[in-house]
């Protein structure tokens, strides 16, 4: 009778098309989570100790900020390099590669004896970063049926968001008990483990047989071309604008970033398939990703200003209270992603976008006075919009490429998430320094001034989130993905 009965549940399952995870693609994706988690924590972490790292180096502030920005920078412009790598050669071997190298990285920060050797070992963590990030959502896609692709990309994302959560509290835990360099010692052990997993579950690359080269032309122009525009934007409010460091920068970006569009659109063999964006779902994906991580960036810029700087709360007080949108996303992610599987991803992206617009505008009405607890539910709001349009949308762009073109699929994702946060910071750092010059003041500080000025560069930052809802909902219909990525 138990036998019979197996059989008629298999039979209904196969009757409404649902296709369980095997046990190992759950291994996988529970292996590339633990490398999102890792990933998201470094990331965070490493916020919370430059203030230690600035005084054990007596260096400035400035050169400081280099820790941050080589290992961002690092990543942005390598992204579209390692996802075509990927597609070539196969990504478990630039997966595990990635582990080595990020691994290593992170024992050579724990000894750096200056500045300038924690900044280098910065941009080798970076590079392995960059070979992690480009590589896990095609890996995932490919160890997951179709129609569970959406909940898949949620539980990554949550992992993301934990990370992220967890990242400054116990990187200032550490740190306060035995010093920064053991904030980042925390990767080593982890990435082992994770390295040991991948090593283990991730399923053999299967090369297509023939030998594809690199186009190395493209990737060069990319990478200074983007590298050069994102360092503008980045410094474009420090150095002035029309500065003429600036304007060389902004310059060389605007001639090589087209150069590489044309040079792709004519090569044999693109670093970037340039065919990718014909599609409307995969175009519209990607810009919608670009918008929302933007937004996410104006957010994270912007609310601490609010509970430090303005209302005088202790960093302590304030990162508790930050929590609120991280812990949201965390709760979300995976839900949006299960509920994507089974309507769509058009509606649940676009739902989640209107919710970020709606704690974005949320945020641009906090009060000078009274409780700053207020900002709680604000942030919530904004963080239940990024947990549901997150999952759904990585999970079409993804769906949108063909199983030979997931590696650089997964780059383009990535290099949207890495380029909208650079250019949500500028964005918001220089909408803030705007409203404060507008009232007087030169820097922020406690009082309604601040206040008022946050407010202001909350509602001039509203417009990427509202043009984030617009090209999600673009995408128009869509059918259910293949394995091949093309829709049936």
């Amino acid at each position: 009778m138990r036998a019979f009965r197996g059989v008629e549940e298999g039979m209904a399952e196969q009757a409404v098309g649902v296709t369980r995870v095997t046990p190992s693609g759950m291994k996988v994706l529970g292996t590339v989570a633990l490398g999102n988690f890792m990933s998201g924590m470094t990331n965070n972490s490493v916020y919370t100790v430059l203030p230690l790292i600035a005084e054990a180096f007596d260096s400035t502030l400035a050169l400081t900020g280099w820790v941050i920005l080589t290992y961002q920078l690092t990543i942005s412009c390598l992204l579209l390099f390692v996802g075509r790598l990927a597609d070539i050669i196969g990504p478990r071997r630039i997966y595990i590669s990635g582990f080595v190298v990020y691994t290593l990285a992170s024992a050579s920060c724990t000894v750096a004896p200056t500045i300038g050797w924690l900044i280098a070992a910065r941009a080798l963590q970076g590079i392995g970063a960059s070979m992690l990030m480009a590589t896990s959502p095609g890996i995932v896609v490919a160890s997951v049926p179709p129609e569970q692709r959406g909940r898949a990309m949620g539980l990554l994302s949550a992992a993301v968001y934990l990370g992220l959560s967890t990242g400054p509290g116990l990187g200032g835990i550490v740190a306060y008990l035995w010093g920064w360099r053991v904030a980042f010692a925390l990767n080593i052990p982890v990435g082992l483990l994770a390295l040991a997993l991948a090593a283990r579950t991730l399923p053999r690359d299967r090369p297509e047989g023939q030998r594809v080269s690199l186009d190395y032309s493209g990737g060069a122009v990319f990478f200074f071309g983007l590298g050069s525009t994102l360092l503008g934007v980045t410094f474009g409010q420090q150095w002035g604008w029309t500065s003429p460091s600036i304007l060389g920068l902004l310059a060389v970006g605007t001639i090589l970033l087209p150069l590489f569009v044309w040079w792709e659109a004519r090569t044999p063999r693109p670093m970037l398939d340039l065919t990718l964006f014909r599609s409307r779902l995969f175009a519209a994906a990607t810009v919608s990703a670009l918008l929302h991580y933007l937004s996410m960036a104006v957010v994270n810029l912007l609310a601490p200003f609010y509970l430090i700087t303005a209302r005088g709360l202790d960093p302590a007080s304030a990162g508790l209270r930050l929590m609120a949108m991280p812990v949201a996303m965390v709760v979300m992610a995976p839900l949006s992603g299960t509920i994507s599987d089974r309507i769509g991803t058009r509606a649940p992206a676009t739902l989640g976008a209107l919710f970020m617009v709606a704690g974005m505008a949320s945020l641009s009405m906090l009060p000078a006075d009274g409780s700053p607890d207020t900002i709680m539910w604000r942030l919530a709001l904004a963080g239940l919009g990024a947990g549901l349009f997150t999952s759904p949308n990585n999970a079409a762009l993804m769906g949108a490429a063909p199983s030979s073109r997931r590696g650089i699929a997964g780059g383009v994702m990535a290099a949207a998430r890495m380029v909208g946060f650079v250019i949500g910071v500028a964005g918001a750092g220089a909408a803030l320094a705007v409203a404060l010059a507008a009232r007087g003041a030169t820097a922020p500080g406690l009082g309604a001034v601040t206040v008022a000025a946050l407010d202001d560069a909350f509602r001039v930052m509203l417009v990427p989130a509202l043009l984030c809802v617009l090209t999600s909902m673009a995408r128009g219909a869509e059918g259910r993905s293949g394995d091949d990525g093309s829709a049936k």
